[in-house]
């Protein structure tokens, strides 16, 4: 697949996850000589730190390896506010990174209680067919 499929203009990644994706995507980029572009909607060590806690091992090894990593490999960088480049510029050394703020369309609107039961009603008829009694 990796030889047969047209080659892309860009190998784009959505984070997280970041580990082993940002080397695995930036192979792939290289081989195909594409544009290796991460989408950063989070950072993977602080969801794990969550979890884990900051000091835990696991948590420094994934925040070592998406610093160096997000930093070094990807040739544009993605996010979803203003504050998170800022942060991506002052811990990661990130700069450049396109602020695509991540929300919804203002057409979008809250689904009513009568739509929504509607909806799950023709759900479960779908999978289940009619009942008969």
């Amino acid at each position: 697949m990796l030889w047969r499929a047209p080659s892309p203009d860009y190998v784009l990644l959505q984070t997280p996850p970041c580990v082993p994706s940002f080397a695995v995507c930036a192979l792939v980029a290289f081989l195909r000589r594409a544009v290796f572009v991460v989408d950063w909607h989070n950072t993977a060590h602080s969801l794990m730190a969550l979890e884990f806690g900051t000091t835990h091992p696991l948590v420094r090894i994934a925040r070592w390896y998406e610093r160096v990593a997000g930093s070094t490999l990807p040739r544009a960088h993605l996010c979803v506010s203003d504050a998170f480049r800022v942060h991506l510029e002052s811990e990661f050394g990130i700069r450049g990174a396109v602020v695509l703020y991540d929300r919804a369309p203002a057409f979008f609107k809250r689904t009513s209680v009568e739509d929504a039961h509607a909806l799950f009603v023709r759900r479960v008829l779908l999978h289940t067919g009619p009942h008969t009694t």
